[in-house]
């Protein structure tokens, strides 16, 4: 067959293509316009509930003496805990209603180190009841027109800037290393205690006066994905998925013939490793399971940003880790050198000006302030941008976040002269 007779007929076939593709825009424009119509109605009545339900950030000053293990955090983001449901239909379709979601966050400014949770208003009240409870010597502050995120803007002519998102080393059915792996469960005396945010804790406190850094842990209420809950792609319920992964991990030691006997499944068949994992995985089922997205920066103006602390950042969760469980570690990242940012690497090996590179960085900084300041992950405008939630459970959480012992003893971690006292009985609402 010749060249022109081969074109001819690629150009025939091409030709009735664009013909059926044209006769056919009423049937499938229609489903793609109503998508995007639907698509962007359901953002502006989202984006109005968010805005209506205000905003407050509460400052956590915490006092010399916790004697109570991180188990006390524990009790709190469960008894926090919403059900993932957000209501009705009209609520979910009409209303705009979302499912709630907070940030707890780690800060150094300058080397003092502080606590941070950010929430709508409504949950204010329930914040601070639940906290006093577990921890009636700690002092809260409303700092929500003083918010030190909102102070820092990206000018490359003042400041540098590094930000990053943290991911799971593995699937979120496994857990990573907590509270009760370290034996903190126990209350043991201070002077033997191992506490995994030391680490943290003491490296933001390292920082010098100029340098700030961030850590944003983002949780939402885990729940089903259903029509009900605003989602029209359904997907398995964090625990049915955890319950799956148990049974492989216990099928993989049956060979061919024991599966053709339908031969029972025996536990000493596993490793020992196995057995340590199917027993972490069956005691976080009976955890609260959240949805979360962990980021942070590192901001240093003028003269003062300090790249060696870059790595500080990176390391801040590697105590969480273990060969045989989960680990959280670096995910996307604003660096130039991130091969995985295509376009910034591709403009620079083609030898595009240096300066396409660099606006594209500074996009990618601007963005990922932004979504900071607006403590947005699990709705737009950020929604999903650049990382996608994992699940872990109030366990995992109250590892991450959580109030230190005097086992802390970084000099610019600033605690408050408290006596012991109850709960405030007229906490406003």
């Amino acid at each position: 067959m010749s060249f022109s007779v081969l074109f001819e007929q690629m150009n025939a076939i091409f030709g009735e293509a664009l013909y059926v593709i044209f006769i056919s825009i009423p049937f499938w424009g229609f489903f793609l316009f109503g998508f995007l119509a639907i698509e962007m109605y359901l953002r502006y009545i989202r984006a109005d509930w968010i805005f209506k339900q205000g905003s407050v950030l509460l400052e956590l000053k915490l006092p010399k003496e916790i004697l109570k293990s991180p188990r006390a955090m524990e009790l709190f983001f469960t008894t926090t805990f919403q059900q993932g449901s957000v209501g009705t239909l009209k609520e979910v379709y009409v209303d705009g209603r979302v499912r709630p979601w907070w940030s707890f966050e780690l800060v150094s400014i300058g080397g003092q180190v502080k606590f941070f949770i950010w929430s709508h208003k409504k949950w204010k009240h329930l914040i601070e009841t639940q906290l006093y409870g577990q921890y009636p010597q700690l002092e809260i502050y409303d700092v929500t027109n003083d918010d030190y995120a909102k102070k820092v803007f990206w000018d490359p002519a003042k400041r540098g800037m590094w930000g990053t998102y943290f991911k799971l080393a593995a699937d979120d059915t496994i857990p990573i290393k907590t509270y009760i792996d370290y034996e903190l469960d126990k209350d043991p005396k201070e002077e033997f205690k191992i506490d995994p945010m030391t680490s943290m804790i003491e490296y933001l406190g390292g920082l010098k006066e100029g340098e700030q850094s961030w850590f944003q842990i983002l949780v939402q209420p885990h729940g089903e994905e259903t029509l009900k809950n605003g989602h029209l792609k359904h997907k398995d319920p964090w625990k049915k998925r955890v319950e799956k992964a148990i049974n492989e991990i216990r099928a993989s030691t049956l060979s061919t013939e024991d599966i053709e006997k339908k031969a029972k499944f025996n536990d000493a068949r596993l490793s020992p490793a196995e057995r340590d994992k199917i027993k972490a995985m069956e005691r976080h089922l009976g955890k609260v399971p959240y949805d979360v997205v962990i980021r942070a920066m590192y901001v240093g103006e003028e003269g003062h940003f300090n790249a060696i602390n870059i790595p500080g950042m990176i390391g801040a969760f590697q105590q969480y880790g273990s060969p045989s469980l989960n680990g959280i570690r670096l995910a996307w990242n604003t660096d130039i050198a991130d091969r995985s940012k295509d376009i910034v690497w591709l403009t620079s090996w083609l030898g595009f000006p240096t300066r396409i590179a660099e606006n594209i960085v500074a996009k990618y900084k601007t963005s990922m302030l932004s979504a900071y300041k607006q403590r947005s992950v699990f709705q737009y405008p950020y929604k999903h941008k650049h990382i996608t939630p994992y699940v872990l459970t109030t366990e995992e959480l109250a590892t991450i976040f959580h109030f230190p012992g005097e086992v802390s003893q970084t000099p610019t971690f600033e605690r408050v002269n408290s006596t012991k006292a109850s709960a405030p009985a007229n906490l406003p609402i």
